[in-house]
């Protein structure tokens, strides 16, 4: 160990030069400096670390020696402290005879005495002399730096190390560049194609060049290759030098902002230049189409017209109180952002229904101004118009009241305890709103949230529950029903516009029509119940051209739009929504306005009312025999027959009495109803036997036929009715070329749908294939409950 320590130190200090060379060279090297210099100089560096290197070398090779047994044995005297070196004694052998015993005896007892004496040795740790040899530290530095280098260029290293070693020596290389490349990028929102020139791109001798036409922001990217001196950009009056990537390359990048020309100079020289037209982006221009107005049901309908020349990113409408007030929390304004068709649209026109009829301005003046976006966040901004923002007119007293309470509660907040004495004397009188419990329990939540919690954000809640109440109260389900539709059919406008997932518009057709049929289903309640009220006033006449669009219209063109949005046409989807949300608000305005008196009408929807109540009644026979057949074993009979046997056949009875009645009423009567009184006939039959199990197909049967026979019967009934008003269906008196919705006639009576597309042929008859196998499951009993319970609520529209 000793000769390792004394190998050690004379290494070390004829190893610095060397080391020293190899550091410098790895800096140089891995920070890429080298190849920055011109080629003569780089060699003249390689030069003189390779001799630099060869020095070293020379001073390492004499330390290569390995120490002999006495140098170690000498370091370890020294650094154990021995004098006079005992452990070289102790090496040392007898001079004189080994025969001679007194001198023998004499010799060992000296090494004896040494070998008392040594003690503990030390070999010592190995000296390098750095302190000596580099008193100022630089051997950190040099460290430092070289970990530097080796994080900074580790990741392409032997590149690096690669152009250290190879010196390019063209001094003298022509001035001239090999390659010179230019891309143009303009900006994303423009959704222009980069352009690429080359410095040969010269027009032909005697003609002038075309200017580049480049929107304002284009991105320039200069690659030059070839030539040591730097190249500059210019453009315009404006320079940008380039960077070097590597020897004899150099990059450029920068923005057009202005400048009229596009130049590369080097050393005075212009290598190539473009004319060109840097074309501003100019702000977006919207306006109204047509002055905002209420729908019949008090929507507020805004068409406008927006273009811009790259692509609009957001149309706003602002409303503003016209006489400059607030409304509550300080609210200044209300911001409505209207759908756009598509990303980055050039040119749209628009139109849609916002429901504000429960915003504390409505019924007020106010101010409502368009504004639009582009990418760059430029606006434009049309001419503000002043309108009154529409108000829902409520007819029931009792809602009347609440929508008054709601109004000062809004004029005046601190005037709660007021509000909420006015609540106790409406809720105090339930049968003035139908002994509605629900209205009960919102206005008892009202009063109490008005006593107890009179802060701001309690007061805006009761405010909300009191216009829920009103609701509720004038229209029933229709209004949360027409709520909905109308949010669903503004989110799927959003997600068409927005380019959504198919995932996501497959979903939201799925909740807009689950929202349409709820909202057909509450609007047919809803005119079921004017009609009656109606038929015992006896106001006036009925006009059946105002029920010209079915539930199937409406599902035809929602299935369009869902085949549309499939297939990828989304903006013809979203045209086709639009088409079908026109009708709803047509539909709506037909119901509200009709105040039907007519007593065939009246007649035909008791009828109707009728066959629905059968039908249940046969729902319940056939749940019963299923039931009782699974408890049964097979084979089974009872003895007495089923008792159902009695039920079941005065259910063919009223159905005999319901088809009497209609046949009085239209004469024909829909074979559906025959088939369904032989079903009930056989299943009448089957359990006086006492065989529930051979009841269950029969009345299967005549459920499915019950439900056929009733949309047989509306449909009968409702062209009975128009011809007996003497119109052509679909014609209003005195009206030739539209009908009551407002759409074009062909002149036979017909509807045009040309601007109204629905689907093909083949695409109704998979429609009328599918629920047809729809009810057939719906009619196997032995399915899931929960399976069948999903059928009846797919197959309820109809």
């Amino acid at each position: 160990m000793a000769r390792w320590a004394i190998v050690w130190e004379r290494f070390w200090p004829s190893c610095w030069p060397l080391a020293l060379v190899v550091a410098v060279f790895l800096i140089l090297a891995l920070f890429d400096l080298l190849p920055l210099l011109p080629g003569w100089l780089h060699l003249i560096v390689l030069g003189a670390l390779l001799v630099g290197l060869a020095y070293g070398l020379g001073r390492l090779w004499p330390t290569l020696r390995f120490p002999g047994r006495v140098e170690g044995i000498r370091r370890i005297e020294r650094e154990s402290g021995l004098a006079h070196r005992p452990l070289t004694g102790l090496a040392d052998a007898l001079a004189t005879s080994a025969t001679d015993a007194g001198a023998s005896l004499l010799w060992e007892r000296y090494r004896r005495q040494i070998s008392r004496n040594l003690g503990h040795l030390r070999i010592g740790l190995p000296r390098a002399g750095f302190v000596e040899r580099d008193p100022m530290a630089l051997r950190v530095l040099l460290g430092l730096t070289l970990a530097i280098a080796l994080v900074v260029g580790w990741s392409d290293a032997p590149e690096r190390l690669r152009r250290a070693l190879t010196p390019h020596l063209s001094s003298f290389a022509a001035s001239v560049p090999t390659t010179l490349t230019v891309s143009l990028t303009p900006p994303a929102y423009t959704n222009m194609a980069p352009i690429f020139l080359e410095a040969d791109d010269k027009p032909a001798a005697g003609s002038t060049p075309a200017p580049l036409r480049i929107p304002v922001g284009t991105t320039v990217l200069g690659l030059l290759q070839g030539g040591t001196d730097m190249p500059e950009l210019h453009l315009g009056t404006a320079a940008t030098p380039f960077t070097t990537v590597e020897p004899e390359t150099f990059q450029v990048k920068a923005e057009i902002r202005a400048g009229d020309r596009l130049a590369i100079l080097r050393g005075g020289e212009e290598l190539a230049a473009w004319p060109m037209t840097v074309i501003p982006d100019q702000p977006p221009v919207v306006a109204f189409a047509a002055p905002p107005g209420a729908s019949e049901r008090k929507a507020l309908r805004v068409a406008y017209t927006a273009s811009d020349d790259y692509g609009l990113a957001s149309v706003i409408a602002t409303i503003r109180r016209a006489d400059g007030q607030t409304g509550p929390g300080k609210v200044d304004k209300i911001e409505i952002p209207l759908t756009l068709s598509g990303v980055d649209v050039k040119k749209a026109a628009q139109s849609s229904y916002h429901d504000l009829t429960p915003h504390p301005w409505a019924g007020l003046p106010v101010v409502i101004q368009l504004t639009a976006k582009d990418a760059l966040g430029q606006t434009g901004t049309s001419e503000p118009l002043k309108i009154v923002l529409p108000e829902r007119i409520f007819k029931h007293p009792i809602a009347r009241a609440i929508i008054e309470q709601r109004k000062r509660l809004i004029l005046n907040p601190d005037d709660g305890r007021s509000v909420a004495r006015a609540l106790y004397a409406i809720a105090a009188q339930p049968p003035t709103y139908n002994d509605d419990l629900v209205v009960v329990l919102g206005l008892e939540v009202a009063e109490r949230r008005l006593l107890y919690d009179p802060s701001e954000a309690g007061v805006d809640q009761v405010q909300s529950l009191l216009w829920e109440l009103a609701l509720r109260i004038e229209e029933g389900e229709l209004a949360v029903a027409e709520r909905e539709l109308r949010q669903l059919q503004q989110k799927l406008q959003d997600a068409l516009a927005n380019n959504a997932s198919d995932q996501e518009i497959e979903r939201l057709m799925n909740e807009l029509q689950q929202a349409m049929d709820k909202y057909m289903d509450a609007l047919t309640e809803k005119m079921k119940r004017d009609m009656q009220q109606a038929g015992r006033q006896q106001q006036q006449q009925f006009d059946p051209n105002a029920m010209q669009v079915r539930r199937d219209d409406l599902q035809k063109m929602l299935d369009r739009a869902r085949e549309l949005a499939k297939g990828g046409a989304r903006q013809a989807a979203k045209d086709m929504l639009a088409q079908l949300q026109e009708m709803l608000e047509n539909l709506e305005a037909q119901q509200q306005q009709q105040q039907p008196t007519d007593p065939a009408m009246a007649q035909a929807m008791q009828m109707l009312d009728d066959m629905e109540g059968l039908a249940k009644r046969q729902q319940q026979l056939l749940d019963k025999s299923f039931r009782q057949s699974q408890q049964m074993g097979q084979g089974e009979s009872m003895p007495n027959g089923d008792p159902g046997a009695a039920d079941q056949e005065q259910l063919r009875r009223d159905l005999g009495d319901v088809m009497r009645r209609y046949g009085d009423m239209m004469g024909d009567i829909p074979r559906s109803l025959g088939r369904a009184e032989r079903a009930m006939r056989d299943a009448t039959q089957a359990l006086k036997q006492g065989q529930p199990g051979q009841a269950v197909d029969p009345q299967s049967q005549a459920l499915g036929e019950l439900q056929k026979g009733m949309q047989d019967m509306a449909t009968a009934m409702m062209q009975q009715l128009q011809q007996q008003a003497g119109t052509r269906p679909g014609q209003e008196p005195g009206n030739t070329g539209r009908d009551p919705l407002g759409r074009n006639e062909n002149g036979l009576g017909a509807i045009d749908t040309t601007d109204v597309q629905i689907p093909e042929q083949s695409d109704v008859q998979r429609a009328k294939e599918l629920i047809d196998e729809l009810r057939r499951r719906a009619s196997d009993r032995s399915r899931p409950k929960m399976e069948r319970d999903y059928i009846d609520r797919l197959l309820k529209r109809f």
